[in-house]
């Protein structure tokens, strides 16, 4: 190639990389204006937290700090033995990937954007596969969001006595089998290529079908790995809100704790919603839950919204920096040679 059209073409990636993050970075910062310093809420919620953290016990937050970091660790191992078949990567760059999808997430509903988020951090012909590792690993974890969720919103409801008991027994022989029914499937996800195949003759399944040759690759000790990752993640995050919980002087028994958190993750996962109104619907699931056990309202949004800030907000805002120092239309394929 003449050395003036790879001068202009690196230019043009430059004003494209230029424009990509601007306009990431713009639609972020104005998210964050809007939930920070636009929310009511959220305003009330933070001085609830400033005159309890003066009076309360200062710990609970400080250990769910601590665990925040562990959190997403979780999540970055996962997912780096789920790329690795295919593109090996180090922890610290499998880490990088998940706060760029944080980043990402929080703009887009259900959590969509994560998907484009971890791109970043893989070679551009692998962005497909990446894809597909994070689609199974957001199913391991759905695993546990549903299936235990399930389970303990029937029993929350059966201790309110909002359920017979014969509805009760029922419930849970459902959930029992709806979480096994999750887990077979799971550990036969490659069975999804056997029943594309038989619409093969359309070009979009034929092309998913070359992408997805990927899940025959997975080992049931790797899928194994991960499911347990994800249960041990879903565990740090129910002990965070069991610590926010306390903090806030909500006082609640470990049983009571972890039935009511489960069934809120059951619900937050079941709605697919926009941005701001996933943020909103936080707080009303929690007051939803909560109210049963006849808790202060200030004191649940405000740990559903402390959390929240602890969890996405700070992680994203490192994920930002990542994908502003990463060369966004490398992930896209528009540069394949100028920039490596």
């Amino acid at each position: 190639m003449p050395a003036k059209m790879v001068i202009k073409s690196n230019k043009n990636v430059l004003w494209w990389n230029l424009i990509l993050k601007s306009v990431f970075i713009g639609v972020l910062l104005y998210f964050l204006y809007r939930q920070l310093f636009l929310n009511n809420d959220l305003s009330e919620s933070w001085s609830h937290f400033k005159l309890n953290f003066q009076n309360g016990e200062q710990y609970f937050v400080f250990l769910c700090i601590l665990l925040m970091p562990l959190n997403w660790a979780i999540e970055s191992r996962k997912w780096q033995i789920l790329v690795n078949p295919f593109e090996k990567i180090s922890f610290f760059r499998s880490f990088k990937a998940i706060l760029s999808g944080i980043s990402i997430a929080l703009l887009t509903p259900n959590r969509i954007g994560e998907y484009g988020g971890r791109m970043v951090m893989v070679e551009p012909q692998n962005n497909w596969r990446a894809v597909i590792s994070t689609l199974i690993s957001s199913f391991a974890q759905n695993i546990w969001n549903i299936g235990l969720g399930l389970l303990a919103a029937i029993v929350l409801m059966h201790q309110q006595g909002r359920m017979e008991s014969y509805l009760y027994f029922s419930g849970l022989a459902v959930g029992l089998i709806l979480l096994s029914l999750l887990i077979f499937l799971y550990f036969n996800i490659d069975l999804v290529t056997t029943i594309l195949k038989r619409f093969k003759r359309f070009k979009v399944v034929e092309k998913s079908l070359f992408h997805l040759k990927l899940l025959k690759e997975y080992k049931s000790s790797q899928l194994l790995s991960v499911l347990a990752l994800a249960l041990l993640r879903y565990a740090v995050y129910m002990v965070q809100y069991l610590f926010i919980l306390y903090f806030f002087g909500l006082e609640i028994n470990l049983w009571s704790g972890l039935i009511g958190i489960s069934t809120i993750f059951l619900v937050q996962t079941s709605l697919p919603l926009p941005p701001v109104l996933g943020f909103l619907a936080r707080g009303e699931i929690a007051l939803l839950v909560w109210e049963m056990y006849h808790f202060n309202e200030l004191s649940i949004l405000a740990s559903s919204y402390i959390l929240w800030f602890l969890n996405l907000i700070i992680p994203s805002i490192a994920g930002a920096l990542i994908i502003l120092s990463s060369n966004l239309t490398r992930t896209l394929g528009l540069s394949r040679n100028y920039f490596k």
